[in-house]
């Protein structure tokens, strides 16, 4: 029984599956590193390392008291 002949249609197919099998690569790492620097703070607080919640020390004060008192140490 004689092989199949293998014709220019084949040879473009397996080209092509390459080709895209090898170019796929490049790609897919762009597409997971922009996922980890556009939702690298969200992932952040995802895994616990986000950072401190903010304190603050002393009685509350209006936000009129709170501006007076920034103008008054800018002058």
């Amino acid at each position: 029984m004689a092989k199949p002949r293998r014709t220019l249609r084949y040879w473009l197919q397996q080209i092509h599956l390459w080709v895209g099998l090898i170019l796929c690569i490049p790609l897919v790492l762009l597409g997971i590193t922009g996922s980890v620097l556009v939702y690298g703070h969200d992932l952040d607080h995802l895994f616990g390392n986000a950072e401190p919640a903010a304190t603050a020390a002393g009685e509350w004060q209006s936000p009129g008291a709170i501006v007076a008192a920034a103008a008054a140490s800018a002058e």
